[in-house]
């Protein structure tokens, strides 16, 4: 099963999908294209073909074509040569297990650098692919690998971008983090969050240095990491305190002139904290494609097997039942007609007939001293239409 299998389904719900039986010469390409591409079936068939065609026409260069799995089953790498690029045998390093196309670059390009390589070219319209290699550009040229380009864009808008360039303006230590912040904020298996503009300005190389550099996710990383979305999601130029996503919401509802809609406030720290152990786990894949080490269990990084696929998990932290329940006396609360004596729990203090005279009894103590007032700056309404805005967010 795939941590993908969500998107690709979202994929197939917005364009539909359109299943290839068998991909040959003869075959035309499908006029609606987005069908196409939404089949996983027609990627492999494609690949498949690809694969064919370049060992049936392949003549006097070398070519390497890459592992893939089809149907459960690992097809091996194997290496054309010259003369008349005839089979030399299968590269055990890059026969594995990578699902992504993207991921495979970089084994790839490794064993070129390996083989004695000092320029490598890679062609890719994919951000997914420039992130990674960035991520890797210091351990290829420390092995002696002088230039990396890319070449991105197609028609008049093809360019080759030097890679090895790009990497000396941007420093080592945002090359490392780059594709940890392009993750975090939202790629084919983890969602959108802010603007990768924001993702690159909110100094991703102070809150993600170490985040997923080993296999356990501690307290401290996924703090870090919230601290580093809060920037994301406010912007970079926002002058926000909050250090957590609980701190952000609360302020969005309270400073502002006008109270925003349920859709406009931001998320849970629960809800964040889940999508940070999903990015977690899918960090530590992508910086750990040359190391032999165990791959880690999705459903123990925050996704769940359900209806034959991985579905992630939700994280919600619902409030107590008596911070919520509320009741319309306007008394004491004796008579068992109270809701909340019905539930078997206290009346809260801002229960439906309470809250004018609770406001008036702040307003007085406050009055005698501007400290308390400030202390005292979120009334007891503000105070339950935050928790029934959390509750409903939620």
């Amino acid at each position: 099963m795939s941590i993908k299998e969500c998107e690709r389904l979202r994929r197939v719900g917005s364009t539909g999908c359109i299943d290839i039986a068998e991909i040959q010469d003869e075959v035309p390409i499908p006029q609606q294209i987005d069908k196409f591409w939404t089949s996983a079936s027609n990627k492999s068939k494609l690949e498949l073909f690809a694969r064919d065609v370049a060992i049936r026409d392949i003549k006097y260069t070398t070519l390497v074509l890459s592992g893939m799995v089809v149907d459960g089953e690992v097809l091996p790498a194997q290496l054309f040569e010259q003369p008349e690029g005839r089979h030399t045998g299968d590269i055990a390093g890059l026969s594995g297990w990578l699902e992504e196309a993207d991921a495979r670059i970089i084994p790839h390009t490794n064993w070129t650098v390996e083989k004695g390589c000092e320029r490598v070219v890679v062609l890719s319209n994919d951000t997914d692919s420039v992130v990674l290699l960035l991520r890797y550009m210091e351990y290829f040229m420390n092995k002696h690998m002088n230039e990396l380009w890319v070449q991105y864009g197609v028609g008049t808008k093809r360019r080759v971008i030097p890679l090895h360039t790009l990497c000396r303006k941007l420093g080592a230590a945002l090359c490392q983090v780059l594709v940890k912040a392009h993750i975090s904020t939202g790629d084919d298996t983890v969602s959108k969050f802010g603007t990768k503009h924001s993702a690159i300005t909110s100094h991703p190389e102070m809150y993600l240095a170490n985040f997923a550099e080993s296999d356990d996710l501690d307290d401290y990383e996924i703090q870090t990491a919230e601290r580093y979305l809060v920037q994301v999601w406010s912007g970079s130029r926002s002058k926000t305190t909050a250090s957590t996503f609980d701190e952000l919401r609360l302020q969005y509802h309270t400073r502002r002139t006008a109270i925003p809609a349920i859709d406009d406030l931001p998320p849970t720290s629960s809800v964040v904290r889940g999508h940070i152990t999903r990015s977690f786990f899918v960090v530590r894949g992508a910086i750990t494609l040359l190391d032999d080490i165990t791959a880690l269990d999705p459903t123990n990084f925050g996704w769940s097997n359900g209806d034959g696929c991985l579905k992630p998990k939700k994280h919600l932290k619902r409030l107590p039942v008596a911070l919520v329940t509320t009741c319309n006396c306007g008394g004491r609360c004796e008579s068992n007609r109270c809701s909340c004596r019905a539930c078997g729990i206290k009346c809260v203090s801002f229960c439906h007939k309470k809250i004018k005279r609770l406001s008036k009894r702040v307003t007085t103590q406050s009055r005698s001293s501007h400290d308390n007032r400030a202390r005292t700056g979120i009334s007891n309404t503000v105070v339950s239409t935050f928790a029934l805005v959390l509750i409903i967010h939620t």
